[in-house]
Order: structure tokens, then C-alpha cells, then sequence
């Protein structure tokens, strides 16, 4: 899953005025902005400010947020530009915003599936069949 960065439309970075410059310059731009993110903590954030690092992009201010809808309200509201999972840019659409898949700079995220062993639930079988047979 990629990650993607979800700005309002009126004054996104990498929506408004773009040009044909370097994925470098584009992290730049964003970090101009406040950057919307989830706490420090997270594998989310830490990959965030590992790319941002590698293009030598500095955050000018940081807003961190719990989840991926709140990040999407801020960025809904003008507060700030902010990077989730394309996931969350599924679930949380919104005419006020604009996202742009940032997976050349990014990556694909991986993810996993933990469950128990013994006395597994038919519905867990159903979730990794479906998550094994791949995307539809």
C-alpha cells in the first residue's frame, strides 16, 4: 500500500502551479507547508521522515494526529498538507481535497496478518483467502 499526501485543493503544493521539476523539489514544496502525520512513534511517521530526510526536505512545522480521518479533516481545513496510507485516502474522499500516490518515493508498505493458531474463526480463513487471492 502506497502512502499518498492529501492536500485542499485551493493551496496544494504539488496540485497548483505544478511543473515538470524533481520529486526532490515536490518534498521540498510539501515541507514548506505544515505537515500532517501520525506520532513519532509510528511506522507510518518513521518512514515520513526517513524519505523526507533523503530529499533533504525539513518540515517547516509538524501537526501530528491520531488517525487518518483527522489527518484528513486538517488537510479538509486548510491546516496543513498531510501523508497517510492510500487506504485512508479511500475511506476519507472529499471534494475539498486533492491526493497525489507518492509510492516512487515512498514505497509500498507491507502489512501482515497475525492470528491465533488453535480454534481460529471461519471468518479469519475468509480474510486471509481473500487476502491471498490478491486484488481483484
Amino acid at each position: 500500500m502506497p502512502a499518498t499526501v492529501r492536500c485542499n485543493n485551493r493551496e496544494c503544493p504539488l496540485v497548483q502551479g505544478r511543473t515538470a521539476g524533481s520529486d526532490r523539489k515536490n518534498l521540498r514544496d510539501v515541507a514548506m507547508h505544515k505537515l500532517i502525520v501520525h506520532p513519532r512513534h509510528g511506522a507510518t511517521r518513521r518512514l515520513v521522515d526517513k524519505v523526507m530526510a533523503n530529499h533533504g526536505a525539513k518540515p517547516r512545522s509538524i501537526i501530528e494526529v491520531a488517525n487518518c480521518r483527522l489527518a484528513s479533516t486538517f488537510a479538509e481545513t486548510n491546516a496543513g498538507v498531510a501523508i497517510v496510507h492510500s487506504l485512508c485516502i479511500a475511506h476519507e474522499a472529499s471534494a475539498k481535497t486533492s491526493s497525489i500516490n507518492l509510492e516512487r518515493l515512498f514505497g509500498r508498505v507491507p502489512f501482515g496478518a497475525v492470528f491465533r493458531k488453535a480454534h481460529r474463526h471461519p471468518l479469519v480463513d475468509a480474510m486471509l483467502d481473500e487476502l491471498l487471492s490478491g486484488p481483484t
